[in-house]
């Protein structure tokens, strides 16, 4: 689950806690936007709504994701069980009970058969030409539906108020009454073969910032079309000395967090793998430059979900974020990666607080992550610098698996605050300067909880106060550092609703656009 999704989520329970439906109803509906394969959300969810049609929708959504979900087995079936009691007084549409509309019903019936008898006996009379009959039964017809006027005044009248209703009611309101007859609708034109040279197709324009200058370096970035429903896209990598162009990884598979080394020997990314168990895992691999796809870490029986990798200059280190199986809780990973044949991994963060996004100093040696303690939020500093480039042994494989990793490190890993603002500011994606001495990141108040703005920290002895870059409308995410600090590039979905690569200049403060899709991109490195 995303950071966003998880804040969602934590709203949304506190809002059911204290009794408020209707806002929690509001945020979970935001939770499985971000994230549809949330069952606890669409549990949650199925509990506050209170039309049937959405309950059963979301009740056959978490049958979906989990078919041995008893809870919503239970209530689907509950939901699926007809009303009973209809009775004469039941109203089939506002203000119209079962009787009033039977009355009608029969009163309309017998207008009917006059009608169609009246109609027989006149056809039968200019059949035999008789016309002085025909105007005889003409005027007994006219008799006759006098009186079935007078007789159905008020079924008549109750007629007019139903169609005044009626007229007024929702397309729902009308389907519970009664079915409608299916209309044939006949085009009365004829689509034209071509298009005429003078018509041009409108196109949509995506641009909103110029294009940087010429940069030195490449931006690794994964987007495109989202046809998992995963949020992994097509890995990507931008030439900025020639920017507008680019080009794909080799291969099909669809990743995030796409990151290279700084000599573009190795390149990391996160990709999504479904395992038996219906929970849904990702693997860090890295491709050499012959082409060799190797798992550097792989899903265990110890940790799963590993996400969020962040790889040192040489990449001989890597940092990554992991969910501890038997607590279900979210941890800071370190791993040594200089010997691949026996890669040691340590477990940084040794409270019981969640961690959701890590990163890692070029040099290896401190890395910052997002640690979230309650209602508090903020971004700590871990120092590897007394981290042993090699560790204990791997845990012992699993038939067909690969070895797992250690739960803790060997020894005490010292961390501090670098941001202290609690949960005034929603901190996540944090990313060093090549220097190791600034941290950019991205942060929401919790009163704007969608509105993610940039900041700077400086990585000192003690907390400072973090710069804000970049707090124009819009959500700005996913910041990172061009290897000489001079630059940052984000994500934005500013004016169109549709996230593309922009580059802050620290120096000139100038903002440039690189990418102007129809679909999202997101940085996630830049290297030289």
């Amino acid at each position: 689950m995303s950071d966003k999704a998880q804040q969602l989520l934590e709203e949304a329970k506190q809002a059911l806690s204290k009794g408020d439906t209707s806002r929690a109803a509001d945020l979970l509906k935001q939770v499985v936007e971000e994230d549809p394969d949330s069952v606890a959300a669409w549990v949650e969810l199925s509990k506050v709504l209170t039309d049937r049609d959405e309950q059963r929708m979301a009740l056959t959504t978490v049958l979906q994701l989990d078919p041995e979900n008893s809870y919503a087995r239970t209530q689907l079936e509950s939901v699926e069980k007809p009303k009973a009691g209809a009775g004469d007084h039941d109203e089939v549409v506002p203000g119209i009970s079962r009787r009033q509309a039977r009355t009608v019903g029969i009163g309309l019936a017998v207008y009917t058969l006059v009608v169609c008898g009246a109609t027989l006996i006149i056809t039968s009379a200019f059949n035999n030409s008789k016309a002085a009959q025909v105007a005889q039964l003409a005027q007994q017809f006219a008799t006759q539906t006098q009186a079935v006027v007078s007789v159905n005044e008020t079924a008549t009248q109750a007629v007019i108020v139903a169609a005044e209703v009626a007229a007024a009611a929702t397309t729902t309101q009308l389907a519970l009454a009664t079915p409608l007859p299916t209309a044939t609708v006949k085009r009365s034109f004829e689509l034209p073969t071509e298009i005429p040279p003078t018509l041009t197709p409108t196109t949509v324009s995506y641009r909103v910032e110029a294009l940087p200058p010429p940069l030195p370096g490449s931006i690794q970035a994964w987007g495109g079309e989202d046809i998992r429903s995963k949020d992994y896209l097509t890995p990507l990598i931008y030439n900025l000395s020639q920017p507008g162009t680019f080009q794909k990884l080799g291969g099909s598979d669809l990743v995030r967090n796409l990151l290279m080394s700084q000599d573009k020997s190795v390149t990391v990314y996160e990709q999504w793998r479904p395992d038996s168990s219906r929970l849904y895992m990702s693997s860090l691999e890295a491709v050499t430059p012959g082409g060799t796809v190797d798992a550097l870490v792989s899903s265990s029986y110890l940790v799963i979900n590993l996400h969020d990798p962040s790889l040192s200059a040489d990449a001989k280190r890597i940092a990554f974020i992991a969910t501890d199986y038997n607590t279900k809780v979210d941890g800071a990973y370190v791993g040594d990666l200089s010997n691949p044949n026996a890669s040691k991994f340590y477990k940084l963060s040794q409270d019981a607080a969640a961690y959701t996004a890590i990163t890692l100093s070029a040099d290896g040696m401190k890395a910052v992550a997002v640690r979230q303690d309650g209602g508090s939020t903020d971004l700590v500093v871990f120092d590897l610098a007394n981290l042993p480039a090699a560790g204990n042994a791997a845990q012992p494989p699993v038939a067909g698996a690969t070895p797992s990793l250690p739960t803790v490190a060997p020894a005490p890993i010292p961390v501090r605050p670098l941001t202290t603002d609690g949960n005034a500011l929603i901190e996540s994606s944090p990313s060093f300067s090549a220097d190791g001495t600034r941290v950019v990141y991205d942060a929401a108040s919790s009163s704007a909880p969608n509105n993610r703005d940039l900041y700077i920290a400086t990585v000192g002895t003690a907390p400072g106060t973090p710069l804000p870059i970049m707090t124009l409308d819009g959500n700005d995410i996913m910041p990172v550092f061009s290897p000489d600090g001079n630059q940052v590039a984000f994500a934005s979905d500013r004016q169109t609703g549709i996230y593309n690569i922009y580059i802050y200049d620290t120096a000139t403060r100038a903002t440039y656009q690189l990418t102007e899709d129809g679909t999202p991109v997101y940085p996630s490195g830049w290297s030289n």
